[in-house]
């Protein structure tokens, strides 16, 4: 229809305008349908592309998980065998530890038993029974040094506080003050009194052995302490070679290494796996689905053109329509229903 007024153009016109205002609605209605189309399309291909994408990855860590638990699976079977070498030979040293213990204190330690034999000895021919031959009877009646002073506190606190507190707590927990002080006085004259027969027994008895046992004892003590410090420096030694470990240490050098080359060859084949074979897989998942993905892009490419071509159309007949008659009539009359 040439561009002329509308207003002249009759009821001819009128219908005209009607039927060409039909068109460009149906027009509209079909480009929309079309492009809720082509946005289905897309989601669609985008969905096919990402679990392309994902099915490619999960491949990939599958097969570097398979490479992991093939390599693993020696590498701990290898760390077994290590570890039961090691536990053979930690038995091994300790066992040649204790005799090299045993062969460096046996001077010492045979010294300690004639002295001890001496000791009793003395005590015997004393008179005194070799049941006060202990550290706490030599503490408390011939005390030597701080350690036997240590002893002595201790044992007044525990004997003449601690004690009667623990009576008072358990038998005369109502106990007035007058009897408090009876239970303290009871416990102290008990203990003091053996205390003096226990000394009346023994060293006012032979105060000679007494002392003598003391001075002994005091040596015995000495060797102890030589002893605990020979034990000490033997067991942080670290030079292993007197203790014959060469075949086990040899036995673990071959494990660790082979531990190692395997870790090594490890990172090798995953280094492969992501480098090269992951472009394999990529290419081997893109062949299994580039039928479908190609007919899914050309379908949505067919759908696009045409939507574009459409849409085209759509604006040279909405622009028609402005410059024929919204131009005369405005846009409130430019519907079917008018």
């Amino acid at each position: 229809m040439e561009k002329e007024n509308i207003l002249e153009c009759g009821r001819d016109g009128l219908y005209q305008l009607k039927e060409e205002l039909r068109q460009l609605e149906d027009c509209k209605g079909e480009l929309m349908q079309r492009e809720q189309e082509e946005q289905r399309l897309e989601r669609e291909l985008e969905r096919k592309e990402k679990s392309i994408q994902e099915e490619i990855q999960l491949e990939v860590r599958k097969r570097e998980n398979e490479i992991g638990m093939s390599y693993d699976e020696q590498i701990n079977r290898f760390k077994a065998r290590k570890k039961k070498v090691q536990a053979k030979k930690d038995k091994s040293k300790s066992i040649r530890i204790s005799e090299r213990i045993l062969l460096e204190t046996s001077e010492l330690a045979e010294e300690n038993r004639k002295l001890n034999e001496e000791i009793k000895a003395a005590l015997q021919e004393g008179g005194i029974s070799k049941a006060y031959n202990n550290r706490l009877y030599y503490a408390l009646f011939a005390p030597k040094g701080l350690s036997d002073i240590g002893i002595i506190m201790l044992t007044a606190v525990l004997l003449a506080v601690a004690l009667p507190k623990l009576l008072l707590f358990a038998f005369f927990s109502k106990a007035g003050s007058i009897l408090t002080v009876l239970i303290y006085l009871i416990v102290w004259v008990v203990f003091g009194g053996l205390y003096y027969l226990v000394f009346a027994r023994t060293k006012a008895k032979n105060g000679k052995a007494i002392a003598n046992g003391k001075e002994i004892r005091y040596r015995m003590r000495k060797n102890a302490a030589r002893i605990r410090h020979i034990k000490k420096e033997i067991r942080q030694d670290r030079d292993e070679s007197q203790y014959d470990l060469d075949g086990f240490n040899e036995e673990i050098k071959e494990f660790e290494e082979k531990i190692n080359e395997l870790a090594k060859q490890k990172a090798e084949a995953l280094a492969v796996l992501r480098n090269t074979t992951s472009h394999l897989i990529t290419e081997g998942v893109h062949a299994r689905h580039a039928e479908g993905l190609a007919e899914l892009r050309e379908e949505f490419r067919a759908v696009y053109e045409e939507n574009k071509r459409m849409e085209d159309q759509v604006n040279e007949m909405t622009m028609y329509m402005a410059n024929t008659y919204e131009l005369y009539l405005g846009k409130s009359c430019m519907n079917v229903s008018a």
